[in-house]
């Protein structure tokens, strides 16, 4: 990251920030080769499905209604971890010294990719896409 912007923004700042994801530059080869078989129609419905299963799961809940508005005993319920899942927070959360507040982005968005994905539970590979998009917590070490 810019030394100068690093300066700028303090850990509390950047727990407030749900993704940090460094967009490095294409090279050319990948440019001119043939387009990815996921396009954005695809992509788009896989969003609009994610987003039924959310309104769905907090249809009737105040204040709730997306991944982004749960809070606690919500927050619980629907970003339970299983055994493994939680070896994996619990290791990723002590070696990147992720804050408390850091720790619930993550867990919001692993729920997240795990709807996109269509999936009921949060799985490690789930965490840990949520995990890479935390790229300043791991450059902050």
């Amino acid at each position: 990251m810019n030394a100068r912007l690093e300066v700028r923004l303090s850990g509390p700042l950047l727990d407030r920030i749900d993704l940090h994801v460094e967009v490095p530059a294409v090279p050319w080869e990948d440019l001119a080769s043939p387009a990815s078989a996921v396009t954005s129609a695809v992509m788009r419905g896989r969003v609009l499905a994610a987003r039924v299963v959310q309104d769905q799961r907090y249809a009737g809940i105040p204040h709730c209604r997306s991944n982004a508005d749960l809070a606690g005993g919500l927050f619980e319920e629907h970003c339970a971890l299983g055994r493994n899942e939680r070896a994996f927070m619990e290791q990723s959360v002590k070696s990147l010294a992720l804050s408390a507040r850091a720790y619930t982005r993550v867990l919001r968005l692993a729920r997240t990719v795990a709807d996109l994905e269509g999936e009921d539970h949060i799985r490690i590979e789930q965490l840990a896409e949520a995990v890479n998009c935390r790229v300043l917590d791991r450059e902050r070490l």
